[in-house]
């Protein structure tokens, strides 16, 4: 098994696929119900795409560099946004804030990576925010989008992302 939970499996072997094939897209909406284990899976896919092994492997190694720097969060190529506080929404200068990261190239692979935690909490600044940003992805940029509730976010956000 590769996934972190076996019912993930399917999704799993797709984008890690789309991955290897150089098809992946630049915006993934992780989505279901609250403890599906999105989050999980968010996680391990971000650590398999900044390992710094060979990439045929199913998941990460743990131990390269890229591995290492992720454990210890402070990976300069993976950037996490989740609400200031619990129950919270998200704000549009935490969007905003993608703009500049997205700005600087990859330190050390071709990608670089955000999460985006309980993204259907974005109110309509913050989801228009974003759209600009999907509208013209920088190169190699691969933004995850966790969602509960994908139906609350803007149907141009849900329309420029690959559902999982």
């Amino acid at each position: 098994m590769s996934a972190p939970y076996p019912w993930l499996e399917p999704a799993w072997q797709r984008l890690r696929s789309a991955w290897q094939q150089q098809r992946l897209g630049h915006a993934l909406l992780l989505s279901g119900r609250a403890g599906f284990g999105k989050r999980a899976f968010a996680q391990a896919f971000t650590a398999l795409l900044l390992c710094e092994t060979d990439g045929q492997q199913a998941r990460a190694c743990g131990a390269c560099r890229g591995c290492t720097l992720l454990a210890a969060g402070n990976h300069p190529d993976f950037l996490h946004i989740a609400p200031l506080e619990a129950g919270k929404a998200l704000l549009v200068d935490q969007i905003r804030e993608l703009g500049d990261y997205f700005a600087l190239r990859p330190h050390y692979r071709a990608t670089k990576i955000a999460v985006i935690e309980a993204a259907d909490t974005m109110n309509r600044s913050a989801a228009n925010a974003l759209l600009k940003l999907l509208e013209e992805p920088p190169a190699g940029a691969v933004i995850m989008l966790v969602a509960d509730r994908p139906s609350s976010l803007l149907p141009t956000v849900r329309s420029r992302s690959r559902s999982s």
